[in-house]
């Protein structure tokens, strides 16, 4: 055997794209950051909340299913001073169903909501919402924002501000 085949054996490797792996340790980062679309003018995070209720009997909502969710919206523009937000939330509801791994259900329930923001650090507003009817949160729109002076900022036609929960549930409030 020549010394020329390990050479070549790493060379047909590099060209076919075959996984090179090294001795060396791998360190992993990832970064999470909310979908924007340029037309939106805002940042939107949601995050999935626990309820922490045992049981349905406190007076905020229903004997019902449903789910709790912590919105977030980052707005760069300082004059606008949001205070509440009118959404548009689409998901699932508790009905029985089954999907073959991989594939994405079309949402079957959609609710409006109205929620009053709290200002946080950086301009962040932040709102916790109680969506009932539908326990999968899937798609969260944002229709417009009531701003202090009471005007209405709203979107154009065109414009789409949406944001989907992220993969992790809270366990407690923040």
């Amino acid at each position: 055997m020549s010394q020329t085949t390990p050479k070549l054996a790493f060379c047909v490797a590099l060209a076919l794209g075959w996984p090179m792996v090294s001795t060396a340790q791998l360190t992993t980062k990832t970064i999470v950051l909310p979908p924007r679309t340029p037309s939106c003018p805002v940042a939107l995070h949601a995050q999935q909340g626990s309820n922490g209720d045992m049981l349905k009997v406190a007076s905020r909502h229903r004997n019902e299913p449903g789910q709790m969710i912590q919105l977030s919206i980052s707005d760069p523009a300082p004059t606008r001073q949001a205070v509440a937000a009118h959404l548009t939330v689409r998901g699932l509801t508790a009905k029985g169903r089954a999907v073959p791994a991989g594939n994405q259900l079309p949402s079957d329930a959609q609710r409006t909501v109205d929620v009053q923001l709290t200002s946080g650090p950086d301009r962040t507003l932040t709102a916790q919402m109680w969506v009932p009817g539908v326990t999968t949160v899937q798609t969260i729109d944002l229709a417009s924002l009531t701003l202090a002076d009471g005007t209405t900022w709203k979107l154009p036609p065109e414009a789409v501000c949406r944001t989907s929960p992220d993969g992790f549930m809270l366990i407690g409030t923040r």
